[in-house]
C-alpha cells in the first residue's frame, strides 16, 4: 500500500464535443509528494492536453443499420409502440480510439481499433386520427 497524499482538488470545465485540444500550462505548477516521488501538476491544463493531435472528426460520416418495429393498436384511436435499431457501421474514428485502462512500456497510450455502434429501443404511446 502507498503512503498518505495531501488532498487535492483539480476541476476541469469543458465541453466534451466543442472543446478543442489544448496545451497544459507548466510556467505555474503545483508539485505534490507521492510515495516519497515529487510530481509535478501544471496549474492549469485545458481540455484533452495530454491527449495526441488527431486529424479529423471524432465521429465518422455514414452510419447505417437496421430497424424493427411494431404497433399494438389497443383500439381504434390508441396505440403503443416500439422499434429497435442496431447499427451496423463503426460510427467513431478509430484515429482516437485508445486504451482508458493502461499504457505501454514507454508510458504511451495504446492505440486500439475499437466498433462502436449504436444501439436504441424507442418506445412510444400515440394516437391515430
Amino acid at each position: 500500500a502507498g503512503g498518505n497524499v495531501n488532498e487535492y482538488s483539480y476541476t476541469l470545465e469543458y465541453n466534451y464535443y466543442k472543446d478543442e485540444e489544448t496545451t497544459a500550462d507548466f510556467a505555474t505548477t503545483t508539485v505534490l509528494t507521492v510515495d516519497g516521488e515529487k510530481v509535478t501538476l501544471p496549474f492549469k491544463a485545458g481540455a484533452y492536453y495530454n491527449l495526441p493531435k488527431v486529424d479529423g472528426s471524432f465521429f465518422n460520416v455514414l452510419d447505417f443499420g437496421l430497424n424493427a418495429g411494431m404497433s399494438l393498436y389497443l383500439n381504434r384511436s390508441l396505440f403503443v409502440g416500439a422499434r429497435f435499431t442496431y447499427g451496423l457501421a463503426d460510427v467513431t474514428n478509430n484515429d482516437y480510439d485508445y486504451s482508458q485502462l493502461e499504457l505501454d512500456g514507454n508510458n504511451q497510450r495504446i492505440p486500439r481499433a475499437d466498433t462502436d455502434r449504436n444501439l436504441s429501443i424507442q418506445t412510444s404511446v400515440g394516437f391515430s386520427f
